[in-house]
């Protein structure tokens, strides 16, 4: 009889599992209701942009490349991504974005990035876990503790040092082409840190928005209100 029990029970689960829907995706195809809407937008100043995080194949064939409502898409990349190696810099993903935007009258706007909101994940380049960055990256914590992920330590100057280089690298490759660069927020839990100190950390931001603002003509520093 317990037998009996335990495989209807099995049964029970699988089919559960099969009709489970990810939250995440509740919206995915909402646009679909909306792409033939004709109320006026009234005209303004604002430059609207679809915000994609990292799931930059999505803008293939996205509604956006035909409505002039939207200027064109922000792409998060990551700093691993874009420097595989110590000075090897590889922007292929983010020239392959901008062709494609720019073939359909759309522009990019870059997201980069170095915070992770995943603990498997660091964001950065292998050779800043080293002890010459003081292991380039520190723990976010949630206010009760829990480990949600990693942010590179802004407030250690040879951190900031190879980012100020990336930046320039990016310059020389897109300052002009992209709509703007923009900065990953810096609301961060590292504090937890022992190396970490508030005055450290508001230079280390204020570096980095130096450097961005230097080596791009047009960028919005942290965040950016997006669609």
């Amino acid at each position: 009889m317990k037998r009996v029990c335990f495989v209807s029970a099995l049964l029970f689960i699988g089919s559960a599992n099969a009709q489970w829907e990810n939250p995440v995706d509740r919206y995915a195809n909402e646009y679909k209701n909306h792409v033939s809407a004709s109320c006026p937008i009234p005209d303004d100043h604002i430059k609207h942009f679809v915000y994609f995080a990292r799931d930059r194949e999505a803008i293939k064939h996205h509604p956006l490349l035909t409505q002039p409502s939207f200027q064109g898409a922000q792409i998060m990349y990551s700093w691993a991504m874009l420097e595989p190696e110590k000075d090897r810099y590889d922007f292929s993903l983010v020239q392959a974005d901008y062709e494609y935007l720019k073939n359909h009258g759309k522009k990019l706007f870059i997201q980069l990035q170095d915070a992770t909101f995943n603990p498997a994940y660091k964001g950065v380049p292998k050779y800043l876990l080293s002890e010459t960055y003081s292991g380039g990256v520190a723990k976010q914590l949630t206010d009760d503790g829990k480990h949600e992920g990693w942010v590179a330590k802004r407030w250690d100057s040879n951190v900031q040092e190879r980012f100020a280089k990336l930046l320039n690298a990016l310059g020389k490759e897109f300052d002009g082409k992209i709509e703007g660069i923009n900065l990953q927020e810096t609301a961060a839990g590292a504090s937890q840190a022992e190396d970490f100190t508030e005055a450290g950390y508001i230079g280390g931001i204020k570096a980095n928005m130096l450097a961005s603002n230097t080596l791009f003509q047009i960028q919005v520093p942290c965040n950016m209100r997006t669609l």
